[in-house]
C-alpha cells in the first residue's frame, strides 16, 4: 500500500515552522516522532501542518509542529517535532568514520534491493550504490531529489528546504542494515536530532554514512551523516530509530530471510 514517506513529513513540518517566521532559516528538528503513518490506499488525503508560537532559546528559536488529518473535532496526528530556527546556519562539524564500517561488500545490486527488500516506488529509489556494510553500519551513495514541481502540483517553494529523497534514502539504509544484520524488516519511527549545515543539498548527491549506536531484536538506533564531495558535512541525523518487527513483512510485500545477501 502507498504511504507518505517520513522524509516528506519532515519537509512539510519545516514549511509549517517557517510560514509565520519570515527571515529565519530551518536549522533542523528535535524529537521527531511518527505517530501514525499516512496510508494513501483510499485516494487523496487532506493533511494540515500546524505550528505553535515561536519561542527563543538562546540564539535559536523553537516551534512545535505537527502533521494532522481529519475533521478538526476528530483529528488524527501523524507526526510531531520541535523545529529549530535561526538567522544563520551552523558551521559544519568535522566527520570521520572508521574504515571497518564498510568492511564487507554488499552482495545485492541496487535493482535487487528495491525489488526484493525495500517497498519504495520508483520516485524514491534514492540509493545509487552501496559501498559496504558491517555490524557497525552501512555506507551508500545517494541521489538528490528533483525539483518540487516534478513531484507535486503547485509546490509551496521552488526548492526543497532539505532533500526528501536523500533523507528518505538514508532511512532506507537503516532498513537494509536491519535486513542484513537482523534478518528482519523495520520502519523508521523516531529521530532525536536533525541538523542541516547547508542552505541546499548538492544537486549531484551525497555520500551517506550510517553508524549504529544501539541495537536489539526490536529496535535499532543510528546516526546518519550526509557528506558532499570533498567530505563537507551537509546534514546529520542523530539518534534515529527503526522499529524491528517481523510482522511488517506482509506490509513490505517481500519475503524476508535471515542472513539475507526502507523508508
Amino acid at each position: 500500500f502507498p504511504v507518505l514517506p517520513v522524509a516528506v513529513m519532515q519537509e512539510w513540518l519545516g514549511h509549517a515552522a517557517l510560514h509565520d517566521n519570515p527571515g529565519l532559516l530551518l536549522l533542523g528538528f528535535d524529537e521527531f516522532r511518527v505517530l501514525k503513518g499516512v496510508i494513501l490506499n483510499n485516494g487523496p488525503c487532506d493533511l494540515r501542518a500546524v505550528a505553535s508560537k515561536i519561542r527563543r532559546t538562546g540564539d535559536r528559536f523553537e516551534v512545535d509542529v505537527e502533521l494532522r488529518s481529519g475533521p478538526e473535532d476528530h483529528e488524527t496526528a501523524h507526526a510531531r517535532a520541535r523545529a529549530i530556527l535561526g538567522t544563520t546556519l551552523p558551521t559544519p562539524p568535522d566527520h570521520t568514520y572508521p574504515a571497518r564500517l564498510g568492511e564487507h561488500r554488499y552482495t545485492r545490486g541496487v535493482d535487487a534491493v528495491y525489488r526484493d527488500v525495500l517497498f519504495h516506488g520508483p520516485h524514491f529509489h534514492g540509493i545509487e550504490r552501496i559501498d559496504g556494510h558491517s555490524s557497525a553500519g552501512i555506507i551508500a551513495r545517494l541521489r538528490s531529489a528533483p525539483a518540487p514541481a516534478d513531484w507535486m502540483e503547485d509546490p509551496l517553494r521552488s526548492a526543497w528546504l532539505g532533500d526528501p529523497l536523500i533523507v528518505d534514502a538514508g532511512l532506507q539504509m537503516g532498513i537494509l542494515w536491519c535486513h542484513e544484520e537482523l534478518g528482519s524488516v523495520s520502519l523508521p519511527t523516531y529521530g532525536a536530532r536533525y541538523r542541516q549545515f547547508a542552505a541546499t543539498f548538492p544537486s549531484d548527491g551525497v555520500l551517506a554514512v550510517l553508524e549504529v549506536r544501539e541495537r536489539s531484536s526490536h529496535r535499532v538506533t543510528a546516526d546518519i551523516t550526509f557528506l558532499a564531495a570533498g567530505g563537507t558535512v551537509v546534514a546529520q541525523m542523530e539518534g534515529y530509530a527503526w522499529t524491528v518487527d517481523p510482522s511488517l513483512r506482509e506490509a513490505f510485500g517481500r519475503e524476508q530471510s535471515p542472513h539475507a545477501a526502507r523508508s
